[in-house]
């Protein structure tokens, strides 16, 4: 069976199916970047992999293999999604037939499509990809800053996603179709533009981003970067020993604060961030909630979508005096961390299903940073290590491009391939 699966794609290869497909997976990638397309509200991007899904499927080829166990363990995390959907233990809103179907398949969609990728990506054109993953990823930044007010794709915090997700992908072309220069300069305008939308966790990640990416480039590049940190320490050591850094940060915040207010005003609150800061006050207060709502169901959660819909006993001005918002409106706000949210909503197991998978890959993704060299998948590496972390701060999985990026993660979990 599996010969004869081999010889149908071999023949396939031979007579260009491929080729064929090709302009519909940089389209379904680029609009899933860029969704400025929505047909009764849903993004272009479905449609393009729908057909392509059909195409596969017409020419009698599976949509995907499963070999490794990490991606059983995945396979199991949409088993219980779809039951904490379907059979939740209390239904906490009135639903329509459509609503109790609708975000299960929406997983099913996103499961399936890691699959895809994982399965399929290495038999198309991968260096268009990245190249489309670029020219995205720059079509958005454009939007944000220029047409953004006028038509409305991205909030901030979305937008700063989108950087620090695709930003390690778009790199591979940027680092082999540009100098050292011009990659440094490319860069610098994705981490500013971050910067200048006021997310703090983004700007650091994407700026972290950069600087692993300069640490593991040519030998050449990594010596001048080891000279500059050695030279860097005392420095540094010898400044943080004699300088008032308490008025350094005031006068940053000085600075700052014309372009980006909410990192100003992180700095002028310094030690006191966590007292006063509403927006991580708020995700404490939705810690609060996703606990309560674990100890009441941890098997399966409140059902899939339900997180905002559940009226949870929580008290904001116990939490902090500055939280100012009704019991309602805060019962209303998103998660803001998306394995609280698979928690809450889809109960324990889906949640140590989904953590194995990512923690396989953390430590089996290790091997790019100490033993292989000048390979691609460490840019997934990359990618998933700061999405990984994002992760906790911002609800990611609700959407087709971590899926796709999921598709490219489990990638480095196979030995002998090259991209």
């Amino acid at each position: 069976m599996l010969k004869m699966m081999q010889s149908k794609v071999e023949y396939l290869i031979e007579k260009g199916f491929f080729k064929q497909q090709q302009r519909l997976l940089e389209l379904f990638i680029f609009f899933s970047i860029f969704p400025i397309i929505k047909i009764f509200g849903i993004t272009i991007s479905f449609f393009f992999g729908i057909i392509l899904f059909y195409n596969f499927f017409r020419k009698g080829l599976k949509l995907f293999t499963i070999n490794k166990y990490t991606e059983i363990f995945l396979l199991l995390f949409v088993v219980f999604v779809l039951i904490s959907s379907l059979i939740p233990e209390e239904t906490y809103r009135s639903r329509a037939i459509y609503h109790y179907f609708k975000i299960p398949i929406q997983y099913i969609y996103w499961v399936l499509i890691a699959f895809f990728i994982k399965t399929w990506i290495l038999y198309f054109n991968v260096e268009r990809v990245f190249k489309v993953s670029f020219y995205a990823l720059v079509i958005a930044t454009v939007h944000m800053f220029l047409f953004n007010h006028i038509y409305y794709i991205y909030p901030p915090n979305a937008y700063a996603y989108i950087v620090v997700a695709i930003y390690p992908i778009a790199s591979i072309y940027i680092q082999k179709n540009f100098n050292f220069i011009i990659f440094s300069f490319i860069s610098f305008i994705f981490i500013i533009a971050v910067f200048l939308i006021g997310s703090r966790t983004g700007f650091s990640l994407v700026l972290f981003e950069y600087v692993v990416l300069l640490l593991v480039g040519g030998k050449i590049r990594r010596f001048f970067i080891y000279v500059l940190i050695m030279i860097s320490v005392p420095v540094i050591l010898y400044v943080g020993i004699n300088f008032d850094f308490e008025n350094l940060r005031y006068k940053m915040a000085d600075q700052v604060e014309p372009y980006s207010p909410k990192i100003a005003r992180a700095l002028y609150m310094g030690e006191k961030l966590k007292e006063l800061d509403k927006s991580y006050l708020t995700r404490l207060l939705m810690i609060e909630k996703g606990k309560k709502i674990f100890e009441k169901h941890p098997f399966f959660g409140v059902g899939a979508g339900n997180f905002t819909y559940y009226g949870e006993d929580i008290n904001p001005r116990a939490l902090s005096k500055h939280l100012h918002k009704t019991i309602w409106s805060y019962n209303k706000t998103s998660p803001q961390n998306s394995f609280l949210m698979i928690l809450a909503e889809n109960g324990i197991f889906a949640t140590i299903s989904l953590g194995i998978v990512f923690l396989v890959i953390l430590f089996k993704g290790l091997k790019f940073f100490f033993i292989i060299q000048n390979d691609v998948r460490l840019n997934f590496y990359i990618s998933f290590i700061a999405l990984f972390f994002y992760s906790f701060i911002l609800v990611t999985t609700m959407g087709t491009l971590f899926w796709i990026l999921m598709g490219f993660y489990l990638i480095i979990l196979y030995k002998n391939v090259r991209i």
